[in-house]
């Protein structure tokens, strides 16, 4: 006799065993979704491409980090540097560091990094600059539009413990501009 209800989801998916997305956006795989009302389990992908900010919340030790590194190690699994690259503060556990060596990855700053991130905030605003102008030359307004014409990297800053970031003198300006 078949089963009113499907089996419930595994306590732990390995992110090495998710194929990249079909599609030419650029997205990551988040787990399963469970629509029981349906009698149906799908993958629960996030879209980097379409979808503007992210933000992960919950409580000390709830997984915020592990699934910062599971985020990171699809982008880094499924695409090249020359499609995503990205920018880390980790101003909390620091277990995001061992990206730093990654080519998608253009840094990892930490606390003892303080005298840098005004030089990482000059950088992602030159970046800004030069995507205005260039989206201006293709006569775009969206890196969607631009992305679909041109080689061009999905650029991703990632801040683990903005508390922290906030902490310091300098997060602090950067964090209310």
């Amino acid at each position: 006799m078949r089963s009113l209800w499907k089996e419930p989801l595994p306590a732990c998916i390995d992110v090495t065993q998710q194929e990249p997305a079909a599609e030419k956006t650029i997205q990551v795989y988040l787990g399963q979704l469970d629509d029981p009302s349906r009698q149906r389990q799908l993958p629960l992908l996030y879209d980097f491409e379409h979808c503007r900010n992210l933000m992960i919340v919950g409580e000390a030790g709830s997984g915020k980090t592990t699934l910062v590194q599971s985020i990171l190690y699809s982008l880094c699994k499924n695409y090249s540097s020359a499609e995503v690259q990205f920018y880390v503060l980790d101003y909390s556990s620091r277990m995001l560091k061992m990206f730093d060596s990654m080519p998608h990855c253009g840094a990892v700053l930490t606390e003892e990094n303080e005298d840098s991130l005004n030089d990482f905030f000059d950088l992602l605003n030159e970046i800004v600059a030069t995507r205005k102008k260039q989206f201006s030359e293709w006569e775009t307004d969206s890196f969607e539009t631009a992305h679909a014409v041109h080689q061009l990297p999905l650029i991703l800053v990632l801040i683990d413990g903005l508390a922290g970031l906030g902490t310091s003198k300098s997060g602090e300006a950067h964090i209310y501009k």
